[in-house]
């Protein structure tokens, strides 16, 4: 069992922090999605999982700002121009997303 999650998206790390703390409160929209798409115990008989829009950007010729921009519902023009840097929400938790607070519980 992994006391620890990096989360990677096209080769790049999105999301890095303890395997609680992005299972409970995960703030990368490609996190965030990856958790909608499994199936738990709760899914009900009959629903179906939700799925990421799009494909991966071909990894030959990454786009010039966050390779999720594509496929991504929470994208603004900033994603697609400007690679995000990483954010320290906690001393352990690290985020690459523009739209960071936007994603806060």
């Amino acid at each position: 069992v992994a006391d620890r999650i990096a989360v990677m998206y096209a080769g790049r790390i999105v999301e890095e922090g303890a395997a609680a703390t992005l299972l409970r409160a995960p703030r990368h929209p490609y996190t965030l999605a990856l958790l909608k798409s499994r199936a738990s115990g709760a899914l009900a008989k009959g629903t179906r999982l939700e799925t990421i829009a799009g494909s991966p950007p071909d990894l030959t010729a990454l786009p010039t700002g966050c390779a999720f921009a594509d496929r991504c519902r929470m994208v603004q023009d900033a994603c697609k121009t400007t690679r995000p840097e990483i954010s320290w929400l906690a001393a352990s938790h690290s985020v690459r997303c523009h739209r960071v607070a936007d994603t806060a519980a």
